[in-house]
């Protein structure tokens, strides 16, 4: 794999991007090797001999801690630590696996996966002077990234209006339920969740986003989760901002990726997604599969129970303005943006087109509907912002669910 960036190389796929896995110990330590990496090595490289760790090595050393933190294999961490009250020893033996692109622009499937993970042994050994006891059966996972990275039709930041709206109406799980932390509770669609940056207002919120890299302003994080994190970033501005890529490298088009971290085990180990979480249990189809539920369930049905809801208040809202007055489309458009700043940067009109379906139903026919429709829509015309977000909502949720 290279550090190339570009439309024809990236796989659009639900694949791995980096984990964190055990099940595996210490062999030997080479120290000529170990001392000439040393030297190499940009990161952290040591270890630490102890006499009563349980590392026990070939040559009878025992090692207490041992750490690598180097770009080219990831992170190694083992350490033996003793508890106090038992005099028990425990051993912790944790590997950081990342793709072996510098720029993580591709993912992994399944296959490459464990290939990377031998490559990275093989190098621990040849060139670190590190011998890891590693079978391929024996390795689980801690924690594990799934993504996907695709091209867009539009500029990414032209779904921020999309993007706003997805965060805010995803499920309870991935909310706090307290204004002291990243998400609050609002008295609106059922199960509805904003995230809250500024800790107060809405206002307080944009002033925060301000301060941020650009990458990060576009970013839909939910990370209170416990046991699952969900991300939605601009992929290639991340690349900008972390300097992965030269500018000259990065195609004009736009990239989106979206991720499920899974922080907790138990979650792989479940019988409905991969019964085990060892490192040989993952198959491309299983992954995918995963990856497509809960998709599903955070995004797909929440938009769309949301969409049902929200016809609901926009019936309410426009009948409302067109029963009060004869130009009632400006006050209806001002009322709507009102309803913005009072609900946190929830929209009222999340897309003109959404005012079709509400008139047809006012005037009791399709024909009339769309006749004021189209009145409806010219005075409009000003209000970009709100036009065509129906159809980018669309080519994200069927993008990857048609994975």
């Amino acid at each position: 794999m290279t550090n190339q960036v570009s439309q024809g190389t990236l796989i659009e796929r639900i694949g791995i991007d980096k984990s964190v896995i055990t099940g595996f110990t210490l062999r030997n330590i080479d120290d000529d090797l170990f001392e000439k990496k040393q030297k190499e090595v940009k990161g952290t490289m040591y270890y630490v001999p102890s006499v009563w760790s349980d590392l026990k090595i070939k040559d009878g050393r025992r090692i207490g801690e041992l750490r690598i933190d180097d770009k080219d294999i990831g992170n190694l961490y083992m350490k033996s630590t003793g508890d106090g009250s038992s005099g028990e020893i425990r051993t912790i033996a944790t590997l950081n696996v990342f793709t072996e692109t510098k720029n993580n622009f591709q993912n992994m499937n399944c296959l490459e996966y464990q290939q990377r993970i031998v490559r990275i042994f093989n190098k621990l050994r040849d060139e670190y002077g590190v011998d890891i006891d590693g079978y391929l059966p024996d390795l689980r996972i801690n924690m594990i990234e799934f993504n996907t990275t695709f091209w867009i039709k539009c500029k990414y930041y032209e779904y921020g209006q999309v993007l706003s709206l997805m965060e805010r109406i995803l499920p309870e799980r991935y909310a706090t339920g307290t204004q002291n932390h990243r998400r609050i509770k609002v008295g609106v669609y059922n199960s509805h969740y904003v995230r809250n940056f500024a800790k107060t207002t809405y206002e307080e919120y944009l002033k925060d986003k301000e301060r941020e890299p650009l990458s990060m302003k576009e970013t839909v994080y939910c990370g209170n989760n416990k046991s699952t994190q969900v991300k939605i970033y601009p992929k290639l501005q991340q690349l900008r901002d972390t300097a992965a890529v030269d500018e000259a490298d990065i195609p004009k088009c736009d990239a989106m990726r979206i991720e499920y971290t899974i922080k907790d085990s138990r979650i792989l180990k479940s019988e409905c997604n991969f019964n085990s979480d060892r490192v040989v249990a993952l198959t491309d189809e299983k992954i995918a599969k995963f990856f497509k539920k809960n998709f599903k369930r955070d995004f797909v049905d929440q938009f769309n129970g949301w969409k049902r809801w929200n016809h609901r208040e926009l019936l309410a809202k426009v009948d409302y303005h067109r029963k009060n007055s004869d130009k009632w489309t400006a006050n209806f458009i001002r009322d709507s943006r009102k309803y913005v700043q009072e609900q946190n940067g929830t929209p009222l009109l999340f897309d003109i087109e959404d005012v079709r379906s509400v008139l047809k139903e006012l005037e009791h026919s399709p024909r009339k509907g769309n006749k004021k429709y189209t009145r409806f829509r010219k005075s409009l015309e000003y209000e970009t912002d709100l036009v065509g977000n129906n159809e980018k909502a669309k080519e994200i949720l069927e993008k990857v669910m048609n994975m």
